[in-house]
């Protein structure tokens, strides 16, 4: 075949073939931009960085056309990729919060996200879609930042606005021990799921512990204050301002309010269904609310120990007892004769102040344990 021949045969062939590759290319970078496309615009971008080479070196004087068409489809597919990857810096979540306070999908799905964007199959191709980004906006003379400041950055914007979406559906709570609770949860998720990971290696493995783990905590002390310190309050005494009959009243006056405020912070978290599913983090709060509710009702036992002489009242691990109910599997859906397992009866019991029970007091006391079958106990078994 004549040598003039050939190149013009060779670049209206090519011309028909690649120009399939190229209408599948472009129609690919003119969706849509969404998260879930970033993937796959990734694996396009690299595979096109992966094929330069050949391209030009057949097509740069047969048919530079053809290499010009892949040079437009190259930067599609980098404007495709940065912007499907900005999407995600503005992404919303219109749905309601959950009901039971667990971690929402949108958190889960975030983490997730990133944390494969970030891994040896993806990261190499994001860098270069943020490289070329930068350069096309700063231009070509100007001096680039390092890959891995830019991935740094844009991986912190992202969080941020997950952040955001979480703060506004803890907004959306009218119940605030639910809201407290599920920002506990949804930031003790994002921590405890970049710990160690590629993710908090690139943006800073201390700084997200300290945004996270501190929301985490900041969350779990509101929840306490909101839930539990209001019971806590009631039990606040001033010892040896009443005697006698008087502090007698006193005592049962506080410890009926006592009872309603716990029956029906328990009732609220049962009803509500909150959970919190992570064990460790469960264990935490049950055992931070222990030590806040039970040592306040002890005291209020040992101050009114003179007054409550002679009455039956049942210990503070009977408080701890359904506290550990409460938390156990993450819900506290607790069935009402679950509350309290009575123990057997012994022979004599010590109460607060002192005085024995001896068997005359036993059915006084299996009347206090059955009563905490209906609830934590009752005003009317004191």
């Amino acid at each position: 075949m004549d040598g003039a021949v050939w190149p013009e045969c060779f670049a209206q062939i090519s011309d028909r073939i690649m120009d399939v590759f190229f209408r599948f290319g472009e129609g690919v970078t003119e969706s849509s931009p969404e998260p879930q496309k970033l993937f796959k615009l990734l694996e396009m971008s690299a595979a096109a960085v992966r094929l330069r080479p050949a391209i030009f070196l057949l097509f740069d004087d047969a048919a530079p056309d053809i290499s010009s068409r892949f040079r437009e489809l190259q930067k599609l597919l980098v404007q495709a990729a940065s912007r499907a990857f900005s999407a995600l810096e503005i992404l919303t979540d219109p749905s309601p919060p959950p009901p039971d306070a667990s971690v929402p999908g949108v958190v889960r799905y975030i983490v997730n996200f990133l944390k494969c964007l970030v891994s040896e199959a993806y990261a190499p191709a994001m860098a270069h879609v943020l490289r070329t980004e930068s350069l096309w906006k700063a231009g070509f003379l100007s001096r680039p930042e390092p890959d891995g400041s830019l991935l740094r950055e844009a991986l912190a914007r992202v969080l941020e606005a997950l952040q955001q979406i979480v703060e506004a559906k803890r907004d959306r709570y009218r119940d605030r021990v639910a809201a407290q609770l599920f920002a506990m949860n949804s930031y003790w998720y994002m921590y405890m799921r970049t710990r160690g990971s590629e993710l908090a290696k690139i943006v800073g493995e201390e700084d997200m512990k300290k945004e996270y783990k501190a929301a985490t905590e900041e969350a779990a002390y509101a929840y306490q204050v909101e839930a539990w310190a209001p019971v806590v309050r009631l039990l606040q005494v001033e010892a040896g301002r009443e005697t006698g009959e008087v502090a007698w009243v006193v005592a049962r006056g506080k410890f009926e309010a006592f009872v309603r405020e716990m029956e029906e912070g328990f009732k609220r978290h049962r009803l509500g269904g909150y959970k919190i599913p992570e064990k460790d983090l469960r264990e935490q709060i049950r055992e931070a609310v222990v030590g806040m509710v039970v040592p306040a009702y002890a005291g209020f036992l040992h101050t009114y120990s003179v007054a409550l002489q002679g009455r039956v009242f049942p210990p503070p691990d009977a408080l701890k007892e359904k506290f550990g109910r409460l938390f156990d599997g993450g819900g506290g859906l607790v069935k009402a004769r679950e509350v309290a397992d009575p123990e057997p009866v012994p022979e004599e019991v010590d109460t607060p102040g002192g005085v024995r029970l001896r068997a005359r007091r036993r059915m006084e006391l299996i009347r206090s344990r059955d009563a905490a079958e209906r609830g934590f106990f009752s005003p009317d078994e004191i």
